[in-house]
């Protein structure tokens, strides 16, 4: 699995670290329509923002519909990375 956690901070001063689940990869999956390790090769805000989005829901943060969420982060950050979603050349 993916070793990626993400701290969300957003304007009301809330902060929290989620780790997205096989779940969250899943549902980024059917999203997007391309898969995680796809994501490597180009990583967006909108990525990074879905998986903390959905990640926040699963696990029991309460959080507005998905544009909400992103007009309220004021910060984003992979926080580790000890597995990253594609190996080097």
């Amino acid at each position: 699995m993916i070793d990626v956690s993400l701290a969300v901070t957003t304007a009301d001063g809330q902060n929290w670290t989620i780790t997205p689940t096989v779940g969250t990869y899943v549902r980024f999956e059917r999203h997007f329509d391309c898969s995680v390790s796809q994501m490597a090769d180009g990583m967006r805000m909108e990525h990074l923002a879905f998986l903390a989005w959905e990640a926040s829901r699963h696990q029991g943060h309460k959080v507005p519909d998905f544009d909400a969420f992103v007009d309220q982060i004021t910060e984003l950050q992979v926080v580790n990375n000890d597995r990253p979603l594609a190996e080097p050349a």
